[in-house]
């Protein structure tokens, strides 16, 4: 428990639990070294499905690494992509949020020839371990299949960010740039709102303008596109 915190709930543990994470995430790096590995190598997630000649897995990383591993027959493939701090916290915390105590005793799926069996390792920050084995195609209770969901996400975000690539670290929407929204579609940005917490953008092949939190356009917004480049494809 936290020193001068005592919760009297569900809620107040919850708090206590996401403050202890984001501050065990957000460790400067002489610290990290003192207290235990990289984050680099710190697995918080470890999501894998095997069957006889196939198999796929999603890893990620404490540091935002995420890795994708799919084998068919003798064929392997890697690919690496890193999400922003953003990003990961806002994951972690969705993870936080679910409550794995009534999946435990789910341990085996469905085994046998043409049946994919699934492992799934959590290792949240101030949370226990947890691992569950079930079937690809097996009915699962509703946090395991929350869990599934996220994870889901993280996938999709981390094959559009290898694809694409990602905006740059110091970057802050201008007038004029163009931006590639994680489904692909490109948007101009036209200004922000009056109160400066939010971004105008109108797209370039469908006729929309939207508005973005600034504090969410990185979740929203994954790659900086060349105008001159967008004039020479219209």
């Amino acid at each position: 428990m936290l020193p001068g915190i005592c919760p009297t709930g569900h809620r107040s543990r919850r708090i206590v639990r996401l403050v202890a994470a984001v501050s065990c995430l957000a460790l400067p790096a002489s610290a990290a070294a003192a207290v235990g590995p990289s984050p680099k190598t710190i697995e918080l997630v470890d999501h894998r499905c095997v069957e006889d000649q196939a198999a796929d897995q999603l890893t990620l990383f404490a540091n935002g690494t995420v890795r994708l591993r799919q084998r068919a027959a003798a064929d392997e493939t890697t690919l690496l992509a890193e999400l922003e701090r953003a990003e990961i916290d806002a994951f972690v915390a969705r993870l936080l949020e679910i409550d794995l105590s009534d999946a435990e005793s789910l341990r085996s799926g469905v085994s046998g020839a043409g049946f994919s069996q699934c492992g799934l390792a959590l290792a949240l920050p101030a949370e226990p371990r947890y691992f569950f084995r079930y079937g690809r195609f097996d009915v699962l209770p509703l946090a395991l299949e929350q869990v599934r969901v996220i994870l889901g996400e993280v996938e999709a975000l981390a094959r559009t960010r290898a694809r694409h690539g990602s905006l740059p670290a110091d970057y802050q929407p201008s007038p004029g740039d163009f931006v590639r929204r994680t489904d692909g579609e490109i948007f101009e940005v036209m200004g922000t709102t009056a109160d400066g917490a939010g971004v105008e953008l109108r797209g370039i092949e469908q006729p929309v303008t939207i508005y973005v939190a600034l504090a969410d356009f990185r979740l929203v917004f994954i790659a900086l596109e060349e105008g001159s480049l967008l004039d020479l494809e219209r």
